[in-house]
């Protein structure tokens, strides 16, 4: 994480670490769905292209039960590695309108009917400019994931 950006941005940042040290690793394999392997390689991606990550989401995630959760900690993603204020970092919606060029790749490989799992990591493209991963985490997924667990 980025010491000197939480130091001066975040209020009582050593709670936080305290509250993530007690999160169950293998209870977010179960409820996402994904491997270690796979969470691992999405850590290292954004640990190497620190500061240079921007964070792109569609409106649907806040209208499911725990969407503000999610939102919280994709944005909690962006705090972490110190990526408000500096240009090309952050946190923005799909619709914003946010440079098109930039866009529509993404929303063209979104739109491609195709079969895959209900959550993976895919490489969308990299090249000189950028890299551009497509994350999918089914909220539906989710939600029978964790109607599962309070059944249990």
């Amino acid at each position: 994480y980025d010491k000197d950006f939480i130091n001066q941005h975040v209020d009582n940042y050593k709670n936080l670490f305290t509250e993530v040290e007690k999160i169950d690793e293998n209870k977010i394999y179960r409820q996402t769905g994904l491997d270690r392997k796979t969470i691992q390689e999405f850590i290292n991606l954004l640990l190497k292209y620190n500061h240079k990550t921007l964070f792109i989401v569609g409106f649907g995630p806040q209208k499911y039960f725990y969407g503000g959760k999610l939102l919280n900690t994709i944005a909690l993603i962006q705090i972490l590695l110190g990526n408000f204020g500096k240009p090309g970092t952050g946190f923005l919606f799909s619709q914003s309108d946010f440079n098109k060029e930039f866009l529509n790749p993404l929303i063209d490989y979104i739109t491609i009917p195709k079969t895959l799992g209900a959550n993976y990591i895919h490489l969308l493209t990299n090249c000189s400019k950028m890299l551009k991963l497509y994350l999918y985490i089914s909220p539906l997924h989710l939600k029978q994931k964790i109607l599962s667990m309070k059944q249990t």
